[in-house]
């Protein structure tokens, strides 16, 4: 995802990639901007899915990448932790990080 911050916080959303094939692995201190599928779309975005309906299931992404290009897209920055458990080394890091919270989810 690409964006401008515009306060603390607040990002303008200019463009959003799909999903990387493989891991999300960062560097110590490396911070990147990931979509959480939590959003709040108004009944016109469902022309852009119609717009960019592909031959085989519905796609969101591309839908919102058009929707970045015409029209403004906010994004709240989430502070925590954020594991890809679509996959087995993100599903393997969050089962580890989460073993080591207490009940309250605090380390």
């Amino acid at each position: 995802m690409q964006g401008q911050e515009l306060e603390p916080g607040i990002v303008a959303i200019r463009d959003i990639t799909g999903k990387n094939a493989g891991p999300l692995i960062l560097r110590e201190g490396e911070q990147v901007l990931k979509a959480v599928p939590r959003w709040i779309l108004g009944p016109h975005f469902f022309a852009y899915l119609e717009r960019t309906k592909g031959e085989e299931e519905w796609d969101d992404t591309p839908a919102l990448q058009m929707l970045c290009t015409e029209m403004e897209v906010f994004g709240q920055i989430l502070a925590g932790r954020g594991f890809d458990v679509g996959n087995p080394v993100g599903y393997e890091a969050a089962e580890v990080y989460g073993a080591q919270l207490d009940a309250r989810g605090k380390r």
